[in-house]
């Protein structure tokens, strides 16, 4: 799949999004303290350059929020991060030739107001796990993703909790070098300084560069996964107030380092195109209608 396509929006996708915007909109609308992010959220995409594309079709521009909790831009940034992963995988396809492993390390459910200092433990902890004999004598980079639900038994509580994709050396799965789910847990454990054994889930990830690829973006794209469920008002405007200021992504190692090189060049043919199309057409504006649910010339 072109970069292009991965990275493309349809009117469709736009709309649905907007349906689902507007009830976290109104959530922030409702509080005197974050009525600005309220206005923000409800006002993405609602104006949309639409771009006759030099190849055929149309191309949509539309202008985007940016805010953390806008559910169009979190799929936009999943996009966004998926086209990064796969532009990294065809400038290095050695990469392909590596081992991977899918990392789930997790901690006991905290009340929803304790989230923010649990997840700033949860990076102290996985610091401290990074700078351990075993880490750097297997670990070759990877990219740490933040991932927060709500409990099923208990609507006080959520569930903090990284995914972690992992690059890994051969020499860490032959024989006595493998370390196994149980020992990954009692690392983890000793990282958070905890009472407890956490839940700890490792899956290797495996076959030949095609179906390696497809895990690899696959696994990243459940991670980047927008909101969609919204929470009633006063438990979502003080998850969202514990989320601020925390990056749900981050890379570190040679993974971080091969991301940082891309960063300089066109990582995505959709930018280009849209340059392109910039130059040769005058856009026509579109904008939201509210009472069609659709996008009307403006």
């Amino acid at each position: 799949m072109s970069p292009s396509k991965r990275n493309s929006i349809s009117f469709s996708e736009l709309r649905r999004f907007k349906a689902i915007s507007k009830d976290i909109a109104d959530h922030f609308l409702s509080d005197g303290e974050t009525d600005w992010d309220g206005y923000r959220i409800s006002e993405c995409a609602k104006i949309v350059r639409s771009y006759h594309r030099p190849s055929g079709g149309i191309f949509l521009d539309p202008l985007y929020c940016k805010h953390p909790h806008c559910p169009q831009c979190q799929k936009n940034r999943a996009k966004k991060y998926r086209s990064q992963i796969h532009h990294l995988l065809d400038e290095h396809p050695e990469l392909l030739l590596g081992n991977w492993m899918f990392l789930t390390l997790t901690v006991r459910n905290c009340n929803v107001d304790d989230l923010g200092s649990t997840i700033d433990s949860m990076i102290d902890a996985l610091d401290r796990l990074k700078r351990r004999k075993f880490w750097n004598k297997y670990v070759l980079g990877g990219i740490r993703f933040l991932e927060v639900t709500e409990s099923q038994r208990d609507r006080e509580t959520v569930h903090p909790h990284f995914h972690i994709l992992l690059l890994v050396r051969p020499s860490m799965f032959a024989g006595n070098n493998y370390v196994s789910t149980n020992l990954w847990a009692k690392h983890w454990q000793k990282a958070l300084s905890a009472h407890y054994e956490p839940v700890v889930h490792v899956k290797r990830l495996n076959g030949v560069s095609s179906e390696l690829r497809h895990q690899i973006v696959s696994h990243a794209g459940y991670c980047l996964k927008p909101r969609i469920k919204v929470l009633d008002r006063h438990r979502f405007l003080v998850l969202t107030d514990q989320m601020r200021n925390r990056n749900r992504v981050r890379s570190f190692g040679v993974v971080r380092k091969l991301l940082s090189e891309l960063q300089g060049l066109t990582a995505f043919d959709a930018i280009e195109q849209l340059e392109e199309a910039r130059q040769r057409h005058e856009p026509e504006i579109l904008a939201w209608d509210e009472k069609t649910a659709g996008y009307k010339p403006h």
